[in-house]
Order: C-alpha cells, then sequence, then structure tokens
C-alpha cells in the first residue's frame, strides 16, 4: 500500500507539472545559429588564401594564423565572463555578443592592411564568441524538450562549422587564380561582404530571441541546478572530470587546429589553394553530417524513453577520426588528391561529428550542474588545447612532420576516451524513472479496472438459486 500511495504521489506531482513546447524555439535557435555562424567566417578565412593575405598585410604566413590565435586566447580568459548574462537574460546577451561581432567585422574592414589594427579586431570577434560556444546547450535545454535537445545542440554548434564551410569556400571560390594585384581588392570586398552578413544576423537576434518560454518545456529545464561557483568546484572535487575536460578539450582543440593549419599540412605536398579548400570543406562537412544523424538518433531513443548510448557515438567517432589520420600520414606521399580528400572528409567526421554528442553527454555526468559552466569550463580547455597544437605546428623545426606531431599530442587522450571514459545518467535518470512508475502505474489501473469490471459483469449474469 506504502509502495502505490508513493507510486500515486509521483504520478499526480507529474502530471500537476505542466510543459509545454513553442513553436518560437525553431526562431530562438535560428536567429542564434546565424550569430553563430557569421562569427566564424573570420576564423579560416584566410585559412585557404595564408599566402594571398600575408602579402596583403606585408606579414608572414604564421603571423596570419595569429588571427585565428586571438580566437583561441579571448576566450580561455574571458569565457566564464559570458556565463551570467547568459544566465540572466539569454536573449540581451545573444544580442549583445552578436552587436560586438558586428563592431569587429567592420573594425576588420575599415583597418584594410593595418595588420595591428586587424589584430585587434579579431580580439574583439574573440570576445562576442563568449557567448556562442557554450550558448547551444543552454539554448536546448530552456528551449526545447528532452527528446530534441541533442538536435538542438548539434544544430547550434555545426552552424558555426558552417560558417567555417563557408567562409573557405568563398575564399577559394573568389581567390582561385588571381593576380597579384588584385589582392588587396578582393580581400577589402571580402570583408565586407562578412560584415554585412554578421549585421543582418544581428537583426535577426534583435527580431527573434527571446529570454525564456512563459512554461518550462521539460523536467530538466524545470530542475534547479547548482550554482556557477558550485559547478566549478565539481569539475576539481576529483580527477575523473578532470581528465574528462582535458581529454574531451584536446581532442576538440585537435579538430579545430587542423582546419586552422591545414594549408601548412598539406603546402609541403604541393597542393593547390583550390585542393586546399576541397578538403577543408570536406573536411567540415563530413563532421556537420554526421553529427547531425547521430544527434536525431540519440534524440529518437529518448522520444521512445531509452537511454541512449553515448558512449557508443563518441568512442566510435573519434576511433574513425584517429585511424584515419594514421592512414593519412602513411600514405599521403603515394596517393591523388582525391584521394586526401575522402580521408579528411573521415577525420572530419571522426573528429567533428563527436562534439554535440560529447557535450550531452557531459552534461549528464555532471548534473545537477550549471550546464553554461562546465560547458563553458569544456570550451575553455579546447581553446587552450586548440591554441597550443596550432602553435607548436607551426614551429618551424618540425617541417613536414605536422601531422606526425598531432598524432602524438592526441594520443594518449584519445586511449582515455575509448577504454575509461563512461557516461553517467545523472540528467535524465528522474525523467525515466518517472516513466517507468507512470507506466507501472498505468497498468496498475488498467488491471484494477479489468478486475473490477469482470467481477460486475460476472455478478450480473450468475443466476442464484
Amino acid at each position: 500500500m506504502d509502495i502505490n500511495q508513493s507510486r500515486n504521489i509521483t504520478v499526480l506531482k507529474s502530471v500537476e507539472t505542466e510543459f509545454m513546447i513553442y513553436k518560437r524555439r525553431w526562431l530562438v535557435l535560428i536567429a542564434f545559429c546565424s550569430f553563430s555562424c557569421s562569427n566564424a567566417f573570420a576564423f579560416v578565412q584566410y585559412s585557404p588564401i595564408l599566402s594571398y593575405s600575408a602579402k596583403y598585410y606585408n606579414r608572414s604566413e604564421e603571423d596570419i594564423i595569429w588571427f585565428s590565435n586571438c580566437y583561441y586566447m579571448t576566450y580561455f580568459f574571458l569565457a566564464p565572463l559570458g556565463i551570467l548574462p547568459l544566465e540572466k537574460r539569454l536573449d540581451f546577451a545573444i544580442m549583445g555578443g552578436s552587436l560586438i561581432t558586428v563592431i569587429g567585422e567592420w573594425m576588420k574592414y575599415f583597418a584594410f592592411q593595418n595588420y595591428y589594427y586587424a589584430l585587434i579586431s579579431y580580439i574583439i570577434l574573440g570576445i562576442g564568441q563568449i557567448f556562442i560556444l557554450a550558448a547551444p546547450a543552454y539554448i536546448s535545454d530552456k528551449w526545447f524538450p528532452q527528446h530534441e535537445r541533442t538536435i538542438a545542440t548539434s544544430i547550434g554548434t555545426f552552424m558555426n562549422y558552417f560558417g567555417l564551410n563557408f567562409a573557405i569556400m568563398f575564399a577559394a571560390v573568389y581567390f582561385n587564380d588571381i593576380e597579384s594585384d588584385q589582392i588587396v581588392e578582393r580581400i577589402n570586398f571580402m570583408n565586407i561582404i562578412f560584415a554585412l552578413i554578421n549585421t543582418c544576423a544581428f537583426v535577426l537576434c534583435l527580431l527573434f530571441v527571446r529570454n525564456e518560454p512563459p512554461t518550462p518545456p521539460s523536467l530538466s529545464a524545470q530542475t534547479e541546478k547548482f550554482s556557477i561557483t558550485k559547478s566549478y568546484r565539481g569539475l576539481i572535487k576529483s580527477w575523473r572530470p578532470i581528465i574528462d575536460i582535458f581529454s574531451i578539450a584536446a581532442i576538440i582543440g585537435c579538430s579545430w587546429a587542423y582546419n586552422v593549419v591545414i594549408s601548412l599540412l598539406l603546402e609541403p605536398y604541393h597542393y593547390t589553394q583550390k585542393q586546399i579548400a576541397l578538403v577543408s570543406i570536406c573536411y567540415s562537412c563530413t563532421g556537420t553530417v554526421g553529427g547531425i544523424i547521430a544527434s536525431l538518433y540519440v534524440d529518437h531513443q529518448i522520444k521512445l524513453n531509452i537511454k541512449p548510448n553515448y558512449d557508443r557515438f563518441i568512442k566510435g567517432f573519434i576511433t574513425l577520426g584517429f585511424i584515419g589520420m594514421i592512414v593519412k600520414l602513411l600514405i599521403i606521399k603515394n596517393v591523388s588528391d582525391q584521394v586526401i580528400i575522402i580521408l579528411s572528409g573521415v577525420i572530419g567526421l571522426g573528429l567533428n561529428a563527436f562534439v554535440p554528442i560529447c557535450i550531452q553527454s557531459f552534461i549528464e555526468k555532471q548534473f545537477p550542474s550549471f550546464e553554461l559552466a562546465i560547458v563553458t569550463a569544456m570550451m575553455q580547455m579546447s581553446n587552450l588545447a586548440g591554441f597550443g597544437i596550432s602553435y607548436i605546428l607551426i614551429l618551424p623545426q618540425f617541417g613536414s612532420s605536422q601531422l606526425l606531431v598531432m598524432i602524438v599530442l592526441i594520443s594518449p587522450f584519445y586511449a582515455y576516451m575509448l577504454f575509461i571514459y563512461h557516461t553517467k545518467y545523472h540528467s535524465s535518470m528522474s525523467q525515466y524513472q518517472t516513466f517507468r512508475i507512470n507506466d507501472q502505474f498505468i497498468q496498475y489501473l488498467i488491471k484494477q479496472l479489468i478486475s473490477t469490471r469482470s467481477k460486475q459483469f460476472i455478478q450480473a449474469n450468475t443466476f442464484h438459486y
């Protein structure tokens, strides 16, 4: 009897709690995606055209890579400052971040060929990024039901990759086989185009981003989370979350660094700028498509009340990327560029597709820690790792061995993720338990109803002598 009463109470609480899903959630996500996408343009816009960019600014190619390093370093040092604004007013924080990005893009355009003014503009763009990298998981928690959270996080994350793809493709096509006297004009035109697109994204954020829905969409959104300070303390209270973050960050940082220095990786093998651009696009696109498909499958499992197997996707994807890098290292001198493009797609699928799945997995492990705080910490370390790997790879003493160096650097972290990392389902457990209790209680009611109806039928049709 006590068990049934406790079940009744759980069900009543579940029934009395009203969750609502609003169509506006997609407008909020689309507006954020436009901001994330356009902010990413500058990160890799010079990667396929390093030699042209070096001539434009009259600097070395290594100096041009420092533009991307500004993204890394500003996020690492300033990202915690973005947590509180996002928590208090998601809408104002995203609008403010988009406005900062617009200012940075226009400053980059008006800097023209002044390297140091351009460097300052990249620092400003990096400040805009502090409102992006951790936000998709938070937006999905505030606006989306449990069975749409992974795909919402995935879309929000991969629209940043879409921005990378667009910038790479634009640079590759627009700068294909140009004369030296056209470099200044074309880079100026590219910068003003990117500034205008960022301005449009800012307008979309003003129109559609809202702080939160009137009614929470899920049990997770309603759950009281730890404070920012307590969430950070939870990450350092034992060795396991520390190593988790370092390992995840090393692989994410490697995936970012690979895209930034891809020209340096391929130039020793006499690849043209067009070929380098194709490799970059294939690398980013396969990760985007694979990550979205995997996220849809995970959300489908959650919708069916099946506990998702995050670990299978995480370990499978990173193994694919790691093996792809080793194969590429072994055969790059002896195969055609078409084979290298395909291999780069395999590497991109492995190193990029696991990111949103891994974010959701780590949120599950740390629940009820505040997702903004823990994802920000993860992205801080990822930016530090990306900066460190990029810096190491541009050192002249490594020559044409950059890919080997990258493999050696991430090998211990890959081994940890493959053999030791394991998801613990804290966030969804209460929801799954509630579903199971509801199912059991409904079955109990049906049995009681059938039993009662049967007794009434028997009594009504029994002859009394």
